[in-house]
């Protein structure tokens, strides 16, 4: 894995985030119980403490931790999330599928969430490269 956080400023990332989403600060303050200036003081922060990136990420509803992982292992996390969703799918949980027509179902439906984690996945892809430009 291929951690970047010498190139990674979250607090100015946060902010474009809160602008994107046109929260204002003060509703934002309140959101991750802090005062207006705090939240300032953590747009000029280039590293912030974990657990108070996982808030903000629950507020702003958006994985901010993916600024520190490199294309490539967004790409490869894609390719690999598939085969581990499959995986737990067939096999249930760790217990094997008896029948043909449970494993059919299972992966019928595995599929088609699996679409829909791909796709959102792709488009993360295509975000982060716009904001590598």
């Amino acid at each position: 894995m291929n951690i970047v956080p010498m190139s990674v400023h979250i607090g100015n990332i946060i902010k474009e985030a809160v602008k994107k989403r046109g929260i204002k600060v003060t509703a934002f303050a309140d959101e991750i119980n802090c005062s207006r200036r705090n939240v300032y003081e953590i747009f000029k922060k280039k590293n912030i403490d974990t657990e108070l990136l996982l808030m903000i990420c629950d507020k702003l509803n958006e994985n901010l931790f993916l600024h520190y992982i490199s294309e490539q292992d967004l790409s490869n996390l894609q390719n690999n999330k598939y085969a581990e969703f499959l995986i737990e799918r067939l096999t249930q949980g760790g217990q094997k599928a008896a029948e043909p027509d449970v494993v059919y179902q299972t992966s019928t439906n595995a599929s088609a969430e699996l679409l829909a984690i791909i796709e959102e996945l792709k488009q993360e892809v295509d975000r982060l490269k716009g904001l590598k430009k």
